[in-house]
């Protein structure tokens, strides 16, 4: 499940990239316009019950959860393009495993420690055109943002783990997205677009919103079903990987060699990572709650 997840944000990436930079499509109009048809795909496709017990906890998730993590990674791909902004997104799944080791309050083991030390480097090594003269390859913005991106994919990910625990994947995020995106709207309008509405690009924003989106998210938060946060963040290492090729094929993009170097330093350090949470049987504090009743 979180395989397919990943593939399907690599290419949605691709396709958000061309959006923004051969179409002119504002990433603000993108992220609202994929939270409102995405959500609104899985409510119609699933019908699932609202979460009333936990509508509380259901609008954090999509307030500081889905919308950050979108978002984030939307302008990462604006300010620069979507390999590199995934690749800084993948520095969020070091975060979850020490995140989830804290939280069990266990030694940080030194794998983990020296994986986050080569993701540090390869984080050098990805924004620097050539770390002799220490000249930026991205710009300040893609580097935030890429950063925040990273640091959302976390928070997004603990938010939605008790709620996935208790009413399952595609009702969490089918909700969530619905969610966020209504709360997008008196910011953010939709039916007002200055791009290009073609067939082409109806097409990419489409793919962007259901496979990159509703199939994309669903996929991933139901994996934390069977999987521990740090085991799915890890699954999620095959995205940088397919957007690399994704914009190679599809855009002609091409990494910088010293940013080839920082991309494999990443990855490296990601494989650092695999049994952390498999050494410790403790569970993260997800609240024990009866099945939810099922919608009728």
């Amino acid at each position: 499940m979180v395989l397919l997840a990943a593939t399907f944000w690599g290419i949605s990436g691709t396709a958000a990239q061309a959006l923004f930079q051969g179409y002119g499509f504002s990433p603000f109009w993108l992220l609202s316009v994929r939270m409102l048809v995405g959500g609104l795909f899985l409510l119609l496709w699933a019908r699932p019950a609202f979460p009333r017990e936990e509508w509380g906890r259901m609008v954090l998730l999509a307030l500081l959860g889905l919308v950050p993590v979108q978002g984030t990674y939307l302008l990462a791909i604006a300010y620069g393009d979507v390999a590199s902004a995934t690749l800084l997104q993948a520095l969020g799944i070091p975060l979850i495993a020490l995140v989830e080791r804290l939280w069990q309050r266990r030694p940080l083991p030194g794998r983990l420690l020296l994986g986050m030390a080569l993701a540090l480097l390869g984080t050098g090594f990805l924004v620097v055109e050539d770390p002799r003269s220490l000249q930026l390859a991205l710009s300040p913005l893609a580097i935030f943002w890429g950063l925040m991106a990273a640091l959302t994919l976390m928070l997004y990910t603990f938010l939605s783990l008790p709620l996935v625990q208790r009413y399952g994947g595609w009702p969490v995020t089918a909700w969530g997205l619905f969610l966020g995106g209504l709360s997008l709207l008196p910011i953010i309008r939709p039916w007002s677009v200055d791009a290009p509405l073609t067939r082409e690009t109806l097409l990419l924003v489409a793919f962007v919103a259901v496979v990159g989106t509703a199939l994309a998210f669903g996929l991933y938060v139901g994996s934390l079903r069977w999987l521990r946060p740090s085991e799915a963040g890890l699954a999620v290492t095959w995205e940088p990987v397919v957007a690399t090729a994704a914009a190679y094929i599809f855009l002609h993009v091409m990494l910088r060699p010293w940013q080839y170097v920082g991309a494999g330093a990443i990855v490296a350090s990601l494989s650092l990572l695999p049994g952390l949470s498999q050494s410790s049987n403790a569970p993260l504090p997800v609240e024990e709650a009866a099945p939810p009743e099922a919608s009728s």
